[in-house]
């Protein structure tokens, strides 16, 4: 009986083992986008290479794992003779016992990625790290769920750290921080435009600009905080735009230079 009773534990803490194992990993899409880097990347839980092309974006990849993604830089040591990915299972090993010392291989781990548990849709965004003591790319996680290919549209990214009033044309929405907006649009061969503001607790545009945007073409900014400036006295973020221009159904995105940049919008509504 009480072999019966024991049995009976195991068996009901490995279904809650595997019950936890089950809720730490995550399943989600995501495409990388390299903010001045491009880089070739591996994970072992990912079955080919990760691709972070320069100031472009890569094709949607999926990922089943921890909601922590480590990514490392040199490919070598999970390749086997003939160029190709090693086992998943082989791929774990291998950095396993790098991280434990037991067979240190050349591997070096460049970017930790934390992933929402409610997976979906991602965008990661990879900027050179500035401090020398951490991991060699920041990885911003973004929301990608809004992403449209085959209409004409105007998508902007709010990368920063504060909430920003955009105004396209003349319809303006309020973005929350790592958060995106999308503003259909029949532009086509006229000029537009585009200005960002934040509201503290004034509402004060720190970045303007008018942009062309052509028949059959949708235009991606993303914006990334670089630091602080004054306005009227008052410190507001200092922002840095990217603008980004593909032809409706592309998902690889090529460079279209902007228009300087107004030196000051009359506002945001």
């Amino acid at each position: 009986m009480r072999s019966l009773t024991i049995l009976a534990l195991a068996f009901v803490l490995s279904i809650a083992t595997a019950q936890i194992e089950e809720e730490d990993y995550v399943q989600l899409s995501f495409r990388t986008f390299g903010w001045g880097m491009e880089a070739d990347l591996v994970s072992p839980l990912v079955n080919e290479v990760i691709q972070v092309p320069w100031s472009s974006f890569s094709e949607q990849i999926r990922y089943s794992g921890p909601p922590l993604m480590t990514l490392y830089q040199d490919t070598t040591a999970l390749l086997d003779s003939e160029g190709l990915m090693l086992t998943r299972e082989r791929r774990e090993q291998v950095v396993s016992q790098q991280q434990t010392g037991d067979k240190p291989v050349d591997i070096i781990p460049v970017a930790q990625v934390p992933l929402p548990k409610a997976g979906g849709k991602l965008l990661l965004v990879f900027v050179p790290n500035p401090q020398s003591n951490k991991p060699l790319y920041r990885v911003i996680v973004m929301d990608d769920s809004l992403a449209e290919f085959d209409e004409p549209n105007v998508h902007f990214y709010n990368m920063t750290d504060t909430e920003l009033v955009v105004r396209v044309g003349s319809e303006a929405k309020t973005i929350a921080s790592r958060q995106q907006a999308v503003w259909p649009t029949e532009i086509g061969g006229t000029q537009a435009s585009i200005a960002i503001a934040v509201r503290n607790p004034e509402t004060r545009v720190i970045y303007s600009s008018r942009f062309r945007l052509r028949e059959g073409r949708r235009a991606v900014f993303f914006a990334r905080r670089v630091g602080e400036m004054e306005i009227d006295g008052v410190n507001v973020p200092k922002i840095n735009v990217l603008p980004r221009f593909e032809d409706i159904g592309e998902k690889q995105e090529q460079l279209l230079i902007l228009e300087a940049p107004d030196e000051m919008a009359d506002g945001v509504d």
